[in-house]
C-alpha cells in the first residue's frame, strides 16, 4: 500500500461524510474560546438555538440543525 493510500484511509478511518461544521468552527477558535463553547455544547439545559445566537454574536455562523446533529452524534465526526 503507498504512503498516500494509507494516510487518506487513516484520515477517513471513523467518518461518514463531509466534515461537520460544528468541528471545523471549532478547530479555528482560540483555546479559552473553545473550552467556553464546548461547555455550553456538552450542557443538556442550553438549547442549541441559544448557544448559535451567542456565536452569530461573536460572528461564528452555525445552524442550529448542525449543532443539534453534532451533539446527538449525527454528525460525520469520529465516534470515540
Amino acid at each position: 500500500m503507498s504512503e498516500f493510500l494509507a494516510r487518506a484511509l487513516k484520515k477517513q478511518d471513523g467518518r461518514q461524510g463531509p466534515r461537520c461544521g460544528v468541528s471545523i468552527a471549532i478547530e479555528r477558535m482560540d483555546p479559552a474560546y473553545r473550552e467556553q463553547v464546548m461547555a455550553a455544547v456538552d450542557d443538556s439545559a442550553i438549547r442549541s438555538t441559544v448557544i448559535c445566537e451567542v456565536l452569530h454574536e461573536d460572528g461564528i455562523e452555525i445552524r442550529p440543525e448542525t449543532l443539534q446533529r453534532h451533539r446527538s452524534g449525527r454528525c460525520a465526526c469520529p465516534k470515540t
